[in-house]
């Protein structure tokens, strides 16, 4: 990454800010990850509603993005933020005493509305300067990479203490923290709108069908997870942080947008079959190949579209995440569905990684070549 000029402290706060948001809703989707589905067998004999129910928080993630960033641009961008918040904690509590399956996959789609990551990324986009707003990017994308693998870690130690329910209510205490700072604190006005159009089209779509294949994949291997011991769990997330912290740091470096994201859904397609499918230290080799493919893409992801879209007033990144968030409702309809075949459903899971490589591939490759780093535009 170029070496730039300091942030101030007005950006520090609202980067901070607003990664410490985009970690808090990527920690509460990963955290009842691991146990989902023994918990969903307690309300229903259905393993496709289990699965609809673990993939129904992204549904409406995805959607809000759209319409949370719809309405941020003509009410603001601290409203929205504050209204998001308080649905992902009202469906969080109400998921921790959801009685039935149909009431926790409507308190599930609750929790999901919450979704405003496309807004703070927004703000942040329109208020740091364009030599800066890369690295700003980075910033947040590497937290929500940090969030999955704290939410594995966490999920099944935090279950066996507060009970599987207790973890939506962290989850909804976690949304509380994250609201604060932007309940007591005004956001910095916007920098003036420069008038350069901004090019996005297939290289951020390809980018934004990278996140949508990571998700599926994650909550696909989430539903057919197997049965570890928390440290060997702990082990494996550990060593992929390693990794995602020297491949997110050396994309940063070369400025290089498709060789993360090709490599890491290649491994990724190799990584989740040996996770799940694989035997003795096969499925550590596995889990440490998918998560740190996983991790890899949820870092590099946000700072790549950046480069591409530049201040798009968060339409780059909205449809990142939107695309991405429907992968996890995918993701989990599918596991549902082949319960009895994962082997067909990690097969479609690389069939998906080697279509969205490719596509990635062509039009990075290109998109890279012609389009500038940084491309402000008017939100």
């Amino acid at each position: 990454m170029a070496r730039t000029a300091s942030f101030t402290r007005a950006e520090r706060g609202l980067i901070g800010g607003a990664a410490f948001l985009v970690f808090s809703r990527v920690f509460a989707f990963s955290l009842v990850l691991p146990g989902f589905r023994e918990f969903g067998s307690t309300l229903t004999d259905s393993n496709l509603l289990i699965g609809i129910a673990l993939g129904a928080y992204g549904l409406t993630m995805a959607v809000a993005q759209l319409a949370n960033g719809w309405l941020s641009d003509h009410v603001g961008r601290r409203p929205v933020l504050l209204i998001g918040s308080l649905l992902f904690i009202a469906g969080s509590a109400w998921s921790a005493v959801a009685s039935s399956i149909e009431t926790l996959i409507a308190a599930r789609l609750l929790q999901g509305l919450g979704g405003v990551s496309s807004v703070a990324m927004a703000a942040v986009g329109e208020t740091v300067p364009a030599e800066r707003r890369t690295s700003a990017m980075a910033l947040i994308g590497i937290p929500a990479g940090l969030g999955f693998f704290l939410g594995f870690v966490l999920g099944p130690i935090g279950a066996d203490l507060i009970g599987f329910r207790g973890l939506f209510w962290a989850t909804a205490a976690l949304g509380v923290l994250a609201v604060l700072p932007l309940a007591v604190r005004r956001l910095p006005d916007p920098l003036p709108a420069p008038s350069t159009p901004s090019r996005m089209g297939l290289p951020v779509l390809a980018l934004a069908l990278a996140g949508f294949t990571a998700n599926f994949g994650m909550t696909a291997v989430s539903f057919f997870l197997p049965d570890l011991r928390h440290e060997a769990l702990a082990g494996i997330l550990i060593g992929a942080l390693l990794v995602m912290g020297v491949a997110s740091r050396i994309a940063d470096r070369r400025g290089s947008s498709w060789q993360p994201v090709v490599a890491s859904l290649g491994v990724l397609a190799l990584g989740a079959p040996l996770f799940i499918l694989g035997g003795g230290v096969t499925v550590l080799a596995g889990g440490l190949l998918f998560f740190a493919a996983h991790a890899t893409l949820s870092a590099v992801l946000p700072s790549q579209v950046s480069r591409l879209a530049g201040r798009s007033g968060g339409r780059g990144h909205g449809m990142q995440l939107v695309v991405a968030y429907l992968g996890s409702a995918a993701g989990g309809a599918l596991a549902g569905g082949l319960a009895d075949s994962p082997e067909l459903a990690f097969a479609l899971l690389a069939a998906l990684c080697a279509g969205v490589a490719a596509l990635a591939l062509l039009s990075l490759r290109s998109g890279t070549a012609a389009t500038p780093p940084v491309n402000p535009v008017r939100p």
